[in-house]
């Protein structure tokens, strides 16, 4: 790498400045991974839970850009590359650089090697339900009164190995191509920006979505997010993944699942449920009873299956509408989450239907990851 390049990519320590709402938002978050049964020891670090929102920011970008010039109804207040220059036109700029400047910085960029995927995690596997999903996120509004607790700025010290300088820098070049720029970004600033944008509202139930199947293995955030996102081909010659190769002992009980996602699959084609509660419930009670607690503690790690799948629904719905662990014990004490909404008919109803799809994204997203491990663990390492 020549003398100008080694300068935008070699490992770099950046303190980064968060505004409270951010850094209360982001400790709000990794706390709420406790709901999946896991201890405290193992929740994600900040550093390891920048490093995943960084890498993907990433690939969340890129596969907007490239889906933009073919579905450009889809993109909205919702996504990335619409709030674009909200979010990073008062980046500080560390330095503006000419035409032969820029290439040689875009020529030592790694190239990308990664596959985009179409759907968003956040979204069911489905495409029945990914309407439905839609519909009701934008229906359903909880307003979450500020924090009145909230005090100063957040100064946070990170370590940014030359990898994760590299993804930065990738992002760097992705915005450039979207603005026709050839600007170097301050990196504190850039990842600040990164981190803010991926917390907000609009977009802040995607990633920690994205990496609760992370959490429970113990996988790095950023190592989980690379290997769904990489081609096999990638990864047939990439010896980085082979320490995920033991979560295969689990696979059985995950495969288990199938008949639970034929069950929700054939109900909603055969029955369908409209407002019907009566008929949700009642799935919902045949899945509990197939859900034998005591014979899905996994083989790998400290979680079980059972309570991991019921908890990823409240996960999601306390990510979402702005709750913490404070407000879920409180919901317990007080007769449930589900007495949190029923004063609201809208609500209420929502509960059941939401619980159905959590379950079926779950054990989705779960099959969908088994299975890409089974499947690089079966190729040649070379």
């Amino acid at each position: 790498m020549s003398e100008i390049n080694s300068q935008y990519f070699q490992r770099k320590r950046i303190g980064i400045v968060l505004s409270p709402k951010t850094f209360s938002e982001m400790q709000r978050m990794r706390s709420l991974y406790l709901l999946s049964g896991k201890k405290l020891g193992d929740l994600p670090t900040i550093t390891d839970f920048i490093n995943g929102i960084i890498v993907s920011f990433y690939f969340q970008l890129d596969a907007e850009r490239r889906l933009i010039v073919t579905y450009p109804d889809e993109y909205n207040n919702g996504t990335i590359i619409f709030n674009l220059k909200k979010y990073f036109s008062k980046v500080e700029i560390e330095k503006a650089l000419d035409k032969q400047e820029y290439e040689d910085f875009v020529s030592a960029l790694p190239e990308d090697t990664f596959k985009q995927e179409i759907e968003s995690e956040i979204e069911i596997a489905g495409k029945k339900f990914i309407n439905m999903d839609r519909e009701q996120f934008t229906e359903i509004n909880v307003e979450i009164p500020p924090n009145p607790t909230l005090g100063d700025s957040q100064q946070i010290s990170l370590m940014l190995t030359e990898e994760m300088v590299i993804w930065a820098r990738k992002i760097n070049k992705l915005i450039n191509d979207i603005f026709q720029n050839r600007i170097l970004y301050s990196l504190s600033d850039l990842v600040k920006t990164i981190v803010e944008v991926m917390i907000d509202a609009p977009f802040n139930i995607r990633y920690p979505v994205q990496i609760y199947i992370a959490h429970l293995y113990n996988i790095e955030p950023k190592e989980y997010i690379k290997f769904r996102e990489s081609y096999f081909e990638v990864t047939r010659t990439n010896p980085e993944y082979r320490n995920l190769i033991g979560i295969l002992t689990d696979k059985p009980i995950v495969d288990s699942f199938n008949e639970i996602q034929k069950e929700i699959d054939d109900a909603y084609d055969k029955q369908g449920f409209g407002d019907n509660t009566r008929k949700m419930n009642k799935l919902l009670d045949e899945i509990d009873r197939k859900l034998d607690y005591d014979k899905l503690w996994s083989y790998v790690s400290d979680f079980n299956y059972k309570r991991a799948a019921e908890q990823f629904d409240i996960f999601k719905l306390a990510v979402s509408w702005g709750l913490n662990i404070s407000d879920i014990t409180s919901s317990l004490y007080h007769g449930g989450l589900e007495s949190m909404f029923e004063k609201s008919p809208v609500l209420y109803k929502y509960l059941a239907a939401h619980r159905i799809r959590s379950y079926y994204t779950f054990f989705s997203n779960l099959r969908n990851f088994m299975n890409k491990v089974y499947a690089y663990a079966s190729l040649p390492n070379k």
